[in-house]
């Protein structure tokens, strides 16, 4: 077998580590995750976990209904509310009075604008994420064995 040299800093197909039977065999259930947190100054992050509460309590339209599903203490759940608040400038939700049934609480149109640009932020995130992962580990049959069939 003849090998031709290859530039430097190149390598030949041959020498790729895993080999690409390998990778699929590898790579088979394996999925990318991110963690992401907008920062508000050096301590208070918001992430999806505050992001789902707040979508529950605007679905709900109660933060103890919120609380329950995400099986967090009320008292927690509105300490989050409070430090978030503070820590951001302007209010997430607004409580709206009555003691009936339209009583309750609800995000604020602020709120929710902030909510919908970090849902926007986010999905960005989880496409180029994706994407990137694809190209790292590639999972169907490599471009050269697609050419020979």
């Amino acid at each position: 077998m003849i090998r031709t040299a290859t530039p430097a800093g190149e390598r030949n197909r041959r020498d790729e580590w895993p080999p690409a039977a390998a990778l699929r065999k590898i790579t088979r259930g394996m999925r990318p995750k991110i963690r992401v947190w907008v920062t508000f100054g050096d301590d208070m992050k918001f992430g999806d976990g505050r992001a789902r509460l707040l979508e529950l309590i605007d679905a709900r339209g109660s933060l103890s209904k919120a609380a329950e599903e995400l099986e967090m203490s009320y008292r927690n759940a509105w300490g989050y509310l409070q430090d978030l608040e503070r820590a951001a400038g302007f209010q997430f939700v607004e409580r709206m009075a009555g003691g009936g049934p339209k009583s309750g609480m609800r995000l604020t149109a602020d709120g929710k604008r902030f909510l919908e640009r970090y849902r926007k932020f986010r999905t960005a995130l989880d496409d180029t994420m994706k994407r990137q992962f694809a190209r790292t580990f590639p999972r169907g049959r490599s471009a050269r064995a697609r050419k020979r069939t």
